[in-house]
This record gives C-alpha cells, structure tokens and sequence, in this order.
C-alpha cells in the first residue's frame, strides 16, 4: 500500500465513523433512508443521499464522488447541533473534514483530482468509475480531434489457409456506425491492417485479398453494409510503402453521420499449428477514433476449440507504429469481461450495428466458410480511451497426428 492509500484509507475511515456516530442518534445508520435523514436534520435530499452512501459504503474508495464541500458540510454540523446531537459528535466529523482537507491539499490539490485518485483504488466502483471517466474523456477527445462514431467494429476470422499448407488466413472486418464529424475540415483515416513478426516488425511479404469488389483509390469497403453516400476518399503512402486511405469532405454533425465498413484478408499470415508450447497469436484491435463503444471479436475454427485466451489492453501513446517498443509499462486496466458463444451460436447480433448477421454471412461466404463450424468469442467496452489497443492472445492448437 502505497503513502497516500494508506492516508487516504485513515482519514475516509475516520470521517465514515463520525458521520455514522452522527445518524446513529436517530437510529440504525444502515436502515435509516436519505429521506428520513431529511427529516430528522432539516437538510436537503441531496446531502442526506450523500451521507447514507458515506456511511453505509463497505469501501472506503469509493466514497470520493460522494463526499461533500466545505459548505455542505458546515450546514451538517450546524443542523445536528440544531437537533440536539452530541456536540462532541460534532467535532469530530469536523476534525475528520479538517483531515480530508489536508488529504486533497497534500496528494491532490483540488477535489476533482482526489476523487480521480481514490476512484481508481476502488474495488467495488471500479468498473463503473472507469466508465465514467473513460466518458468525460470521450467528450474532450470528441472535441481534440473532431470526430466521433457510435460504435466501432473490430472483428477477425481466423481459417486455416486456403493453400492447405498448416498456415493461417486472418480476415479483418472494421466498422465505424454513425461516424461524424463535430469539427469542419478534419479529415478522418481508415484504418490499415498490417502482420507483425515474433519481433514487432511489420512484415512485407503476406498476400492481401479483398472479399469484395474495390475501386482504385478506396479501401476494401464492403459497400452493400455501407453508407450509400460516402465522402471522398483519400490517400497517404508511408515511406515503408504502406498506403492508408482518409475520408475527406465530411459533412458536420449527426444528419451526415454515415456507416463505414471495410473486410480483407491476410494470407499465410503465419503457422497455423502450434510448434512449441508459447507459440499463439495476437490480434490487435486499435482504437484511434472517440467512439461510445468498442466490439472486439473472433471467431475461431476448430482447431481453436480448446485454445486458451487472454485479453489486455495497451496504450498506444509511447510505442512507434511496429509496436517494438511496447513494454509492460503501456499495459492498461481491463475490466470488461468477453462472452464466449459456443459454435453453432455465430452470428449473434451486436446492438446499435445494423445488418450485422448479414454483413458476417456475407463474409463468410466469400470466404467459402459457415459461421456455424466456429467459435465467437467478443468483448465490449464502452467509451475505450484513445490512442489503444485490445489484444486478443490465443494459444495456437496443437495438430492432431
């Protein structure tokens, strides 16, 4: 335990207890209601709610969001004086408020970011303190960078090579629903898939297809799932001659929102059967645009069907575009936990992504697969922090001999 959770646990234990000390002149503080502390103090609902979370709350780290000002609670004090409870009582929690003042003055320096402090040593709040933070992010990153979408599509479709070779095909399908633009003339980049080798470095040799008709100058857009007005597209080649399309001329605001979809696929991207115990493959699912919610999924053949699975999620901000220089220091909390669908399950409808099943059969088809033969293994994330990555890390299966 670090100096200022064990202060900050000192001090929230010690304004709990004398809060409690306080509504325990009226009764039970664990079944005395907000609106019966309204009554018996004369105080408004909205402190008295604030007092039953600080009192009843079995996490001290949790109450940062529910602790009240300076004002609020002199007007405490002042009413259970009023009320005839023990002045004694009273002091305490005075000192217990002195206390807390300290706390924010030394290891924070404002409310707001003592609550950020202590909202992140949660336990029982955390997955709901990351998404409401991860939010207030979204609206400032909305604003950054100018755009937004309501939810973005990392999905992958792992098959054994077509070339029969114990090699492995990837096919990635991205898609932003309801993508807009907030701020004039910021032009927006689709993003490029890329295979990196045992050492983070992009490969140059994989063959690429397209499931779907293209056009010179677009990306692999599956348009029949698209839009049917687009933007104009652009282009940019990196002077490792990878080419990355941007979409330019957008229209401002929700009435030009527009569906984007693009599917492609990797081949003999790597080893398909496992040759020593470590060997597996990591999907990595970036996230660069402010997006309300995140789908991350695979679907896995087979000769997936026991493969041990993990998922991490990585900062993007320090490590270059090869990902060589990502180190354990970019690892990110995870909270979301992903749904495995058993095979015979998939597709399975993802709320807010119109045509979904659709634009998965579609897919597959092309593919010259059933979705029925696979395994869907899915998270979702709302409000995921940009610039990031969600790897999904599976273990490749051992070959039947």
């Amino acid at each position: 335990m670090t100096e200022f959770e064990d202060r900050a646990q000192t001090v929230l234990e010690k304004l709990q207890r004398a809060l409690a000390s306080i509504i325990g002149e009226y009764g039970d503080p664990a079944i005395i209601r907000p609106v019966d502390i309204c009554e018996f103090m004369g105080i408004d609902m909205n402190l008295a709610w604030k007092v039953s979370r600080l009192v009843n709350s079995t996490d001290v780290f949790s109450l940062g969001k529910y602790l009240p000002g300076r004002k609020a609670i002199g007007n405490f004090c002042v009413k259970a004086l009023e009320s005839n409870c023990s002045s004694r009582k009273v002091n305490d929690l005075r000192e217990a408020f002195i206390d807390l003042e300290k706390l924010k003055r030394t290891y924070a320096g404002s409310r707001k970011e003592l609550e950020i402090m202590l909202a992140n040593l949660s336990v029982e709040e955390r997955a709901g303190n990351d998404s409401i933070h991860r939010r207030k992010s979204f609206e400032g990153n909305c604003y950054t960078f100018g755009i937004q979408s309501d939810v973005q599509l990392s999905s992958v479709i792992l098959t054994p090579a077509r070339s029969g070779n114990n090699m492995l095909d990837i096919c990635r399908i991205r898609g932003h629903i309801g993508l807009f633009l907030i701020r004039p003339d910021v032009p927006w980049r689709v993003a490029s898939t890329y295979i990196l080798d045992s050492t983070g470095k992009i490969k140059s040799t994989p063959h690429r297809d397209f499931l779907f008709p293209i056009n010179d100058g677009e990306p692999p857009l599956v348009r029949e799932f698209c839009s049917a007005e687009l933007p104009d597209f652009g282009s940019v080649t990196s002077r490792s001659g990878r080419t990355s399309y941007f979409l330019k001329g957008m229209g401002m605001g929700k009435t030009s929102a527009i569906n984007l979809f693009t599917a492609e696929v990797i081949r003999d991207t790597g080893i398909l059967y496992r040759k020593s115990p470590d060997d597996g493959v990591a999907l990595n699912n970036s996230s660069r645009t402010p997006t309300r919610k995140i789908v991350v999924e695979v679907f896995m053949p087979g000769e997936f069907s026991s493969s041990p699975y993990q998922l991490e999620m990585w900062s993007r901000l320090f490590c270059s575009d090869d990902m060589s220089q990502m180190t354990p220091g970019d690892l990110l909390p995870l909270n979301e936990q992903p749904v495995l669908f058993s095979a015979g399950r998939a597709p399975v409808p993802v709320p807010g992504v119109p045509e979904y099943c659709n634009l998965i059969e579609s897919c597959f088809h092309n593919l010259g697969e059933d979705p029925a033969d696979y395994r869907l293994l899915r998270l979702t994330v709302d409000y995921p922090p940009i610039p990031s990555s969600i790897d999904v890390l599976l273990g490749l299966p051992e070959k039947n001999r």
